[in-house]
């Protein structure tokens, strides 16, 4: 979700974007999935801890053909009341965004 890097900058107190994840393959189908973990690097203000979310991220991809793979994904975000006292609007708000892929990714040219 790029909830951090993309339009308002306004309030910006940096970020710290701690990382897990995994993925999963078989041979035409892959399964992966990751939780971000959101903080401020800098205070917020005296009464809001640096604490901003968790997002969770699940995406699959099947290969219907070496060039055609088919993709679908799935994010939320967790938002704190920290979030919601540095980007304004409700973080009790379902925020969340998926999406479904077709990929079309022919050779043109080849060298040796």
């Amino acid at each position: 979700m790029d909830y951090f890097y993309v339009g308002n900058h306004i309030n910006n107190v940096g970020l710290n974007d701690i990382h897990f994840g995994g993925k999963y393959s078989w041979t035409k189908v892959f399964v992966q999935g990751k939780l971000l973990v959101f903080s401020s690097a800098a205070p917020i203000s005296a009464n809001d801890n640096s604490y901003l979310g968790t997002e969770m991220d699940l995406w699959m991809g099947y290969s219907i053909a070496k060039e055609i793979k088919l993709g679908a994904g799935y994010s939320h975000l967790f938002a704190s009341e920290s979030m919601q006292a540095l980007k304004g609007g409700d973080n009790t708000a379902i925020q969340n965004w998926a999406y479904v892929m077709l990929s079309f990714t022919p050779k043109f040219f080849t060298s040796k």
